[in-house]
């Protein structure tokens, strides 16, 4: 297998989980252990889950970057502010 292009896009930590997620159903389907890469999944999920990702949709964060459209900020600054969302004010400005 070879890697075309490593930098394809970014993905938000939302987008991660749903993406375990469903690796992780795919995999109880089957019955299939990988052993390692079970264990890494579900661990990763169960973090992502206790994150403020799980609290996330869609629709949510599609409204968050339609409004940030205005800022100059950068795709890497969105991405920063969906995956750990500031709570006041002041971690707004930092």
């Amino acid at each position: 297998m070879e890697t075309v292009n490593t930098n394809a896009g970014f993905l938000c930590n939302y987008e991660v989980m749903l993406i375990l997620q469903q690796l992780k159903d795919n995999t109880q389907k089957k019955h299939k252990r990988e052993g390692s890469l079970a264990t890494v999944t579900y661990e990763t999920v169960r973090y992502l889950q206790e994150s403020e990702c799980n609290n996330q949709n869609t629709d949510a964060i599609e409204k968050f970057l339609e409004a940030t459209k205005c800022f100059k900020l950068t795709k890497v600054e969105k991405l920063m502010m969906v995956n750990t969302p500031p709570r006041t004010e002041l971690e707004i400005q930092l």
